[in-house]
């Protein structure tokens, strides 16, 4: 999306890719190129903070931006409540993660595959607890920025449809005309939504 090339071709061409590396590199190229993925995913998550950080409006900094993620219920990390109807507490947490990390750690190609073909038991215990570690902040940067995409997009007018393809499609239909009404009353709602996030920094959300 980002370069303009076809998704399809962009799918088909990177599977092509994975399956040689694969099948001419073995489990040592499987390996080195999870390392590869590990250093742009981090590199990646660095772009996402500094552009969050570089693009808020002028006089609205991270902690003004998260400030209000928190009052609107975003950074709520911990809660202990026991309720059948709320998806996102620490009990729902612990019987999902507990489900999750056993398929994970347990049956995911990409770890069986760097346990078994770690040198010794003892490569393989690191490299699995190794995981273990990274895996932990990194959660926390992931859900932290995604807080931070939350807040930024309270304060800056997001777009109708982040596809932009959709978009010219619409535009050069028919429909453009109505399609450019809802876009501006979308803009305008946003701009209120704006204001009130301003006005929300340092006193209750209204």
């Amino acid at each position: 999306m980002v370069l303009g090339w076809s998704i399809q071709w962009t799918i088909v061409a990177i599977g092509a890719l994975v399956m040689a590396y694969t099948v001419w590199g073995g489990s040592r190229a499987v390996s080195h190129t999870h390392f590869l993925q590990f250093g742009i995913l981090w590199a990646g998550l660095a772009v996402v903070a500094v552009t969050i950080a570089l693009r808020l409006p002028r006089g609205v900094s991270v902690l003004d931006a998260l400030t209000v993620a928190g009052r609107l219920g975003r950074l709520n990390i911990v809660d202990p409540t026991f309720d059948l109807t709320n998806r996102y507490n620490l009990w729902s947490g612990l019987i999902g993660g507990c489900f999750l990390a056993l398929s994970y750690f347990g049956a995911d190609q990409s770890q069986v595959g760097r346990y078994l073909t770690g040198r010794s038991v003892t490569q393989s215990r690191l490299g699995l607890l190794f995981n273990g570690l990274a895996k932990v902040p990194m959660q926390f940067l992931i859900l932290g920025l995604g807080a931070t995409v939350f807040a930024f997009y309270l304060f800056t007018p997001p777009p109708v449809f982040f596809d932009p393809e959709p978009v010219r499609q619409v535009e050069r239909s028919a429909l453009a005309p109505e399609f450019q009404e809802r876009v501006a009353r979308h803009h305008a709602a946003a701009l209120v939504q704006s204001e009130r996030a301003r006005a929300g920094r340092g006193a209750s959300w209204a």
